[in-house]
């Protein structure tokens, strides 16, 4: 009886885990089914917020790509506009990206063809900074996403904006930095000079085209420029005036020079005016088979001699433009600077390795252009 009734208990006991079971069960379901759904509203936001993310990241890579491509245009065009005065600056008209893979300016499209047949959008402005260099900026926008690309150029001046000379008058100035000085071998002897020193390159131009000229005050009239590259689109005039007192020299230090125009020397028994050819430290170039540095000087026109005999003054072309050189960068037996003077090089005080001429077949023959110099570093 007492196994029975524990065997009934038991039973019954069974019965009533068996009832509680039961009475689970309906408030399992509802929990794990709210689970479920709880999950698959998880996984819907995921998968909605992925693709989102998705679009988003294609959208940046098309902004960061179009941008990049504005930028190489305009920067294109800004290098193909020849000479320091013909650069564009300020804000660029917004260009579109078309569906069909072109780009248009905004003011070739109507506001409908804006809405309906564009994909993104580039703005890029140009900024002159205040060291010469200049900031390109391009922001590209797809679907409101944007990114932004900064370019920096290298410095690229005007010689009057430097300081070398007045653009009115074309009289070269005296250096602001008279404590950084050289020498220079002017009428076979030795002079101070003091350096202009801007970096990167140099575009010089003047009012009506006026001469470039020296001063005649002796303490003024020996100067160095000094930079990359320098251009001269002016005459340079050194043939200082008066048969007695001025005895002085323009010097040019750069890795590749370039005159447009005439240049014009002095040679008298009391007078003298020279052009100086030298290339700054750590530039230049070495040639096949040849020792020391070298620099490039181009001529687009003649250098030109006046010198005095016994009954008068006369007049020679030393160099007949156009003409282009490799010069030589000159120095003693101590390893310092001496100086590269034309008119001694036109006396035949040089060595034929001191300045010789480029052939046409070289690379090196045709005349640059100050943009060949021009780094630019993309941010």
């Amino acid at each position: 009886m007492e196994t029975i009734r524990k065997g009934h208990i038991i039973k019954e006991g069974a019965g009533i885990l068996l009832k509680s079971e039961k009475g689970m069960a309906m408030p399992l379901a509802i929990c794990l089914s709210a689970i479920a759904m709880l999950l698959c509203t998880v996984i819907i936001t995921y998968a909605v917020s992925a693709v989102t993310s998705a679009a988003k990241q294609e959208d940046a890579a098309k902004a960061e790509y179009i941008a990049r491509s504005g930028l190489e245009a305009v920067i294109k065009a800004w290098k193909d506009a020849d000479g320091i005065n013909e650069k564009p600056g300020g804000t660029v008209d917004r260009i579109y990206l078309m569906k069909d893979g072109t780009y248009k300016n905004e003011n070739s499209l109507s506001q409908h063809q804006i809405d309906t047949q564009t994909e993104a959008y580039i703005d890029v402005t140009v900024t002159k900074k205040d060291d010469g260099t200049t900031e390109f900026v391009a922001i590209g926008n797809k679907n409101g996403v944007k990114r932004k690309i900064v370019v920096n150029s290298s410095s690229y001046v005007s010689g009057h904006d430097a300081g070398w000379y007045n653009y009115q008058t074309g009289i070269i100035n005296t250096s602001k930095n008279n404590s950084n000085t050289g020498t220079v071998m002017v009428n076979g002897r030795e002079y101070k000079y003091s350096y202009h020193d801007p970096q990167g390159i140099v575009d010089c131009y003047t009012d009506k085209n006026i001469s470039l000229k020296l001063q005649s005050d002796n303490t003024k009239n020996k100067i160095a420029y000094l930079a990359q590259m320098v251009r001269f689109n002016c005459p340079v005039d050194l043939s200082l005036t008066g048969d007695i007192g001025p005895e002085g020299a323009l010097v040019v230090s750069a890795q590749c020079i370039v005159f447009k125009e005439n240049v014009y020397l002095r040679d008298g028994a009391y007078t003298y005016g020279t052009l100086g050819l030298d290339v700054p430290d750590d530039m230049g170039i070495k040639l096949v088979n040849k020792a020391g540095v070298y620099g490039r000087v181009y001529f687009e026109k003649d250098v030109i001699l006046h010198y005095k005999l016994l009954f008068g003054w006369y007049e020679k072309t030393l160099i007949n433009g156009p003409a282009a050189y490799y010069f030589r960068k000159r120095v003693d037996s101590k390893n310092e600077p001496e100086g590269f003077d034309l008119i001694q090089w036109g006396n035949g005080e040089y060595d034929d390795d001191d300045f010789i001429p480029i052939p046409d077949t070289d690379s090196n023959a045709s005349t640059p252009i100050p943009e060949n110099f021009i780094k630019f570093t993309w941010n």
